[in-house]
């Protein structure tokens, strides 16, 4: 009973956290639902203020070529946006967001409701026709300290 009692209050006290998250994305927005093709994903921060990030995504310096610091403003016709602005995208069923990021990389910290476009040598040669009016996002560059998202 007392391992019953101890889960219980531990759900408890988690799902008053899930209620009213004490680290949001901003002040008046605690968390972000985006409904995906697999039902609906939740964004939002991890909700403990002393919480470090450790192993290999807290490494600061990478190897360039590969990890080199990039433009933001990749082309003059493409609009950079910010974070939030993603997010609203995000709910916007009207809108596409492709992540660029190499297979392993999207499959390990994939943006819901993102189709993956590796980037690549073949990406500069890619020619497109823009068939919609549908707004798009794409991620060029995503790691933990650095996002670097364009409209296009």
């Amino acid at each position: 009973m007392k391992t019953f009692t101890t889960a219980f209050s531990a759900a408890l006290i988690a799902g008053a956290a899930q209620a009213d998250p004490t680290v949001g994305i901003t002040k008046s927005m605690p968390q972000v639902t985006v409904q995906t093709e697999s039902g609906p994903q939740v964004i939002g921060r991890v909700q403990d203020p002393s919480n470090e990030i450790t192993g290999q995504w807290a490494r600061t310096s990478r190897q360039c070529p590969e990890f080199c610091i990039q433009a933001m403003s990749p082309a003059p016709d493409v609009s950079t946006i910010g974070g939030l602005e993603l997010l609203e995208m995000l709910q916007d069923p009207g809108s596409v967001v492709v992540d660029s990021r190499t297979p392993d990389w999207f499959q390990g910290g994939t943006i819901p409701g993102a189709i993956n476009f590796a980037s690549g040598p073949r990406c500069g040669s890619i020619d497109f026709e823009r068939t919609s009016d549908l707004p798009s996002v794409v991620v060029l560059s995503a790691w933990p300290n650095a996002i670097l998202m364009s409209e296009v």
